[in-house]
């Protein structure tokens, strides 16, 4: 018999897919496909020693057999053993299994952990990527422990790669944002800080996303970075759509970076340096500027990356709510774009402009375009009154009106509160906007936040004080900024005390801060968001609620409430297109918790099936009874 060439074994692989598309029944496939099992378990058990290029193709067949939805009990050895080749084929289906099938607990993690570090140690760029791959798909505290130490010295090695430094960045954000407290950034801080300097842009945009997360927790550490990422963003905004060729999407130069380095610069207050600061509001009125020029494209991915560079400008120019100029214009810029054809384009823009009214600098602009708000409100259709929801990923606005007035005796009033909130960029910050809707002065009028129980524990609230008298008409605003020290259940409670008509009155109201408002939505890839499932499988991790449905079983409007949850919608993940899944995690200082989320509506009985993982058990259930709520 003719040998069989190795070309000839890899049909082989292509031949047994083939098969299984064309099986006309699940009961055909399964038959299929435990033949195929058995045939791979007595390779595996065969006396013949198999080479690595057989351990690759049958490894192959299993991870195809796994992303099926069929469980695989065996293999793991073979694919670990694929790690010791020096074939970057054999090498990849190794780590690629392990990413998949292997979970954090398996008696194999510290054959994979000796197999990772001697890639890390081989000083082959592609073998190096590859384990920094692994560690942050798999992203167990065990392979943190292990090689935590490692990455942030790969990371600023003078004789690192570049597509080496950016996988280390990328890797040590995903273990950071696992166990925080196995990364101690504290002897590496300024040189990761230094990558804003990088030549390599690709380098510099991992770094940002880094930064971005270790600032969060440890501000006064990174500060110098805000310098760096104004040079960078400088750079980049004054550059011709030429100069950065490589990374130039439809005429916008580098607009992924361009958004991380605004975002960036929104965890800090202005530059205190003169120069700095003079150089970022060159930036910012530039790409204003670029705003108003003739598209240079009638693509619309030239205009969603130009927007999207714009309105993160935007967000930074609201954030600072110190330059009166920039703040004017920044609302003329969206009064334009909420007469814009596009939905999604009036949505980002009613936005923002609900937070530009809270500024004394851009109060009176906002007021020259409330006709075209209120047009826009008759001609929009509503979507359970969170559709803007759908503008941000990063920040979520909500609304709370509440009116109330006493009737136990004449001249007793309660003032109109409203409040508008952004979440979760730190801090949350509260804005509480206080009417007084009589014709009498409001006296001695205080109002403060108190924490039911432990709340103090869990959540800080800092109040600025506004003014003690409130005249007939008049409105006053209060800012709150809200730091989530933990997870906590019990809403804060606001307790408005004032003198009406020489009459002590006395209101007290819940404000509207509920830990998912501390919500960060989280892309995944499929197989990450199963893999994270099947490691959130205790009992106590899991809260499921079963309910009759409260409203019209919309798709459009599911979606819109669950990314005003503030989670993130992973698509083309569940097997059932009818169902939505989420991930996001909870951002608190002492810890952050991730969530799964898996909704499954059934139209025919009107009720819904709601489940949320997440590795704390108060979060869980607390979460599953908020997002419940909404349905």
């Amino acid at each position: 018999m003719p040998a069989v060439s190795k070309g000839d074994g890899m049909r082989g692989l292509a031949v047994f897919i083939s098969d299984i598309r064309n099986c006309k029944s699940k009961e055909a496939e399964i038959k299929r496909i435990n033949k195929e099992l058995a045939n791979i378990r007595s390779k595996f058990k065969g006396d013949k020693a198999l080479d690595g290029y057989s351990k690759k193709k049958y490894v192959c067949k299993l991870l195809f057999i796994f992303l099926l939805g069929h469980d695989i009990d065996f293999g793991h050895m073979e694919a670990v053993n694929l790690l010791s080749s020096n074939k970057y084929t054999e090498k990849q289906i190794g780590y690629l299994f392990i990413s998949v099938l292997v979970n954090s607990t398996s008696e194999l993690i510290r054959l994979i952990n000796n197999g990772v570090k001697n890639d890390l140690t081989s000083r082959n760029p592609t073998f190096m990527c590859l384990a920094l791959h692994c560690i942050a798909n798999v992203g167990s505290r065990e392979m943190g422990e292990a090689f935590a130490a490692d990455i942030p010295r790969i990371l600023v090695a003078g004789d690192s790669m570049d597509s080496v430094k950016q996988s280390a960045a990328l890797c040590l954000l995903r273990l950071y944002k696992a166990s925080p407290d196995l990364v101690p950034m504290s002897d590496w801080t300024a040189r990761v800080v230094h990558l804003l300097n990088d030549q390599h842009m690709g380098v510099v945009t991992a770094a940002v996303s880094l930064i971005t997360c270790l600032c969060k927790k440890n501000p006064d550490d990174f500060k110098t970075c805000v310098s760096l990422a104004v040079s960078r963003l400088s750079r980049i905004v004054s550059s011709a759509s030429t100069d950065l060729q490589d990374y130039t999407y439809y005429f916008v130069p580098a607009p992924w970076l361009s958004v991380k380095l605004l975002r960036l610069l929104q965890c800090y207050a202005p530059p205190e340096d003169a120069a700095v600061k003079g150089r970022l509001v060159e930036c910012l009125e530039t790409v204003l500027n670029k705003a108003q020029e003739p598209p240079k494209s009638k693509k619309v991915q030239h205009s969603n990356a130009k927007n999207a560079v714009l309105f993160e400008t935007i967000s930074l120019i609201i954030h600072y709510d110190s330059e009166p100029n920039l703040l004017v214009r920044a609302c003329n810029q969206l009064g334009q774009f909420l007469q814009h054809r596009e939905t999604n384009l009036r949505y980002l823009a009613l936005e923002s402009m609900c937070t530009l009214a809270s500024s004394e600098f851009s109060h009176e602009a906002v007021k020259t375009h409330i006709d075209t708000v209120i047009n826009a409100l008759k001609t929009e259709r509503d979507v359970s009154g969170e559709r803007a929801n759908l503008a941000g990923d990063r920040k979520k606005q909500i609304g709370w009106n509440v009116t109330r007035r006493r009737s136990s005796g004449e001249g007793q009033a309660a003032p109109q509160s409203q409040a508008k909130a952004l979440f979760p960029s730190p801090p949350g910050r509260m804005y509480l906007f206080y009417g007084n809707k009589t014709s009498v002065q409001f006296q001695s009028f205080c109002p403060t936040v108190t924490h039911p129980g432990d709340l103090q524990t869990q959540l800080v609230v800092q109040t600025k004080r506004v003014p003690g008298q409130v005249d007939g008409g008049a409105q006053v605003q209060q800012v709150l900024n809200i730091e989530c020290l933990r997870d906590f259940i019990t809403a804060p409670l606001l307790t408005v005390r004032f003198r009406y008509g020489g009459a002590a009155q006395a209101l007290t109201l819940k404000l509207p801060v509920t830990i998912n408002k501390f919500f960060q939505p989280t892309e995944m890839a499929a197989q990450d968001f199963f893999q994270r499932w099947k490691q959130l499988s205790l009992p106590q991790q899991e809260a499921q609620k079963i309910f009759q449905a409260n409203h019209p079983m919309d798709s459009e409007v599911t979606k819109a409430k669950l990314l005003g949850f503030g989670s993130a919608l992973l698509d083309n993940v569940d097997p059932n297109p009818e169902n939505y899944v989420g991930a996001g995690i909870v951002q608190t200082k002492a810890l952050q918790v991730g969530c799964l989320l898996r909704l499954e509506p059934n139209a025919q009985a009107q009720m819904y099936r709601l489940t949320l993982r997440t590795s704390k058990e108060s979060v869980s259930r607390h979460l599953c009874e908020l997002l419940a709520e909404q349905f």
